[in-house]
């Protein structure tokens, strides 16, 4: 009896570790990465505002080049939707949508993940001219992950998601410069 109250107890602390870790962790998240591409800030942002465009430099195409799109509303507009359906555990299945264009500054999205995780979060690109040839790209994503959910970023989500977006943004800069 005195045993299985002891691997009891050890169980329950097991189990209130990370319960208890995940009130400690903040819920909040942003990641942002930066590039200078060598193209003018007018033709970045054009290709920007094209979700279909994604495709071709978004490092979660490559993951699961089977990967089914599916798309709603004219591109490169508020409205429009660009949907993703795969197998992959680090692609799953979700949507984006364009829901603010700032003209030649900024486009806002909003992600909305439904597997392998339903979760939410708002995704940007800026331009920002740092000469005629050359514009430096921002690209962030912010949300938030409920509790007990949020210890993941005590996993280096972050900066996962930072990595993602640097190849991403390594991919844009290949692609624009190549044209």
């Amino acid at each position: 009896m005195k045993t299985l109250k002891i691997l009891f107890s050890i169980v329950l602390i097991l189990i209130a570790i990370p319960l208890i870790t995940a009130l400690l962790v903040p819920s909040h998240y942003h990641v942002q990465t930066t590039i200078v591409i060598n193209q003018p800030k007018d033709s970045v942002y054009q290709y920007l505002t094209h979700l279909k465009y994604q495709n071709d430099f978004g490092p979660w195409s490559a993951l699961d080049p089977q990967m089914k799109n599916l798309y709603h509303g004219t591109d490169g507009t508020v409205g429009f939707i660009a949907r993703w359906e795969s197998n992959h555990p680090q692609v799953g299945v979700g949507e984006q949508e364009i829901i603010t264009l700032k003209p030649g500054d900024r486009i806002d999205t909003q992600l909305r993940f439904e597997s392998p995780n339903t979760a939410e979060a708002t995704a940007y690109f800026t331009t920002e001219a740092k000469d005629t040839t050359q514009t430096k790209v921002v690209w962030g994503c912010e949300g938030s992950l409920p509790y007990p959910i949020n210890i993941l970023l005590l996993t280096g989500l972050e900066d996962k998601m930072r990595d993602q977006f640097d190849q991403g943004l390594q991919n844009l800069k290949h692609q624009l410069e190549q044209q």
